[in-house]
This record gives structure tokens, C-alpha cells and sequence, in this order.
């Protein structure tokens, strides 16, 4: 079987408990990790959009890597990310919008990952999963989509999907917390 890709984070000095949270879970399951702390970007959308240059940065020295969210937490091994998958695996959300907490890159990304980082720069005041499912659209890297246990989001995902009953990624959406 195919090893763990390397699971990578990044926060900013207010995300710093949940980002202690997400290395426990990472630690517990045992799953390589790097969660760096970065400086404040001057915004919540700008701390976003680094996601892909910092993606793009840990893919360079991996080629398999899996992003997930620094209020992220792992519940469960997450056997479907021990994949050998040249592109991206991904949810979404009731089959329509990429979420950007959880995704997969494989050993085929640059490019895709390169044109997601343009696009952050020509079209910064978009959401980075709104830019990233441009690029995938343009660049054309092969898929594969997550079932919502890799992506379950602690508040919303039990009623739209009744039937996942154990969240494998679960995601507490900490800046809620903060953009009140």
C-alpha cells in the first residue's frame, strides 16, 4: 500500500490553538505533517489566498501533499488520501463548490498548482477555492472526488449528509470565531 502523503498547514498567530489541535490528530494518527505559523497577510481573504503559494511551495519538496485547514482535525485515518494519484482529490459540497479545506496534490499538480497561484495574483479579491477551480478547469489535471467524510464541516455537513456518521476530516470552521 501506498504511504501517506505529507499533510500541510499554515496559521496565523490567532489560529494558534487550533493549529496545536490539528498537530494532536495529526500526531495520533500518526500521519507526516508540517504546520508552519506565518505572519498575519493584512486580511482573512489575503491569509487565504497564501494557501497556494504555500501549497505550492511544500509540493515542490514532497510532489504528494494534502492541505488541510489548520482548525482541521483528524478523526480517523484517512485511508482514501494513501493514494498514488497523479492530480487532485477534492470535495464538493452537495456536488457543486470545491471546498478548499481538504485537498489532495499529486505528482502532476505544477501546473495546476502554478495557474492557481496566478490566479491568486491576477484575482486576489476571490476566495482561493473559487480561483482554484478555475485553474482546474483550465489546466485539465486529472480528478478524483472526495466522499464529505473528508471534508465534514462540524456544523452543516450531518444535515445535508444524514448518512456519514463518522467524519474522517472534520473541520470547526474557526474563523467564524473571528470575522464576527
Amino acid at each position: 500500500m501506498t504511504d501517506y502523503p505529507l499533510f500541510v498547514s499554515f496559521y496565523t498567530p490567532k489560529y494558534t490553538d487550533d493549529a496545536r489541535a490539528l498537530v494532536t490528530t495529526l500526531r495520533e494518527h500518526s500521519l507526516p505533517h508540517v504546520v508552519d505559523p506565518i505572519p498575519e497577510q493584512g486580511s482573512w481573504l489575503n491569509n487565504n489566498n497564501f494557501k497556494a503559494q504555500f501549497c505550492r511551495a511544500k509540493w515542490e519538496q514532497s510532489h504528494r501533499i494534502v492541505w488541510v485547514d489548520a482548525d482541521a482535525r483528524i478523526m480517523a485515518p484517512p485511508e482514501a488520501l494513501r493514494i498514488d494519484l497523479p492530480g487532485i482529490a477534492y470535495h464538493r459540497w452537495l456536488g457543486g463548490q470545491l471546498l478548499g479545506g481538504t485537498l489532495y496534490f499529486g505528482e502532476e499538480c505544477g501546473p495546476l498548482l502554478d495557474r492557481w497561484c496566478q490566479l491568486i495574483e491576477e484575482k486576489g479579491d476571490y476566495v482561493d477555492q473559487v480561483l482554484l477551480n478555475q485553474a482546474l478547469r483550465e489546466v485539465g489535471t486529472p480528478e478524483l472526488l472526495l466522499p464529505a467524510e473528508y471534508c465534514y464541516i462540524f456544523d452543516l455537513s450531518a444535515k445535508h449528509y444524514p448518512e456519514v456518521t463518522s467524519p474522517v476530516i472534520l473541520h470547526t470552521q474557526a474563523s467564524r470565531r473571528f470575522r464576527k
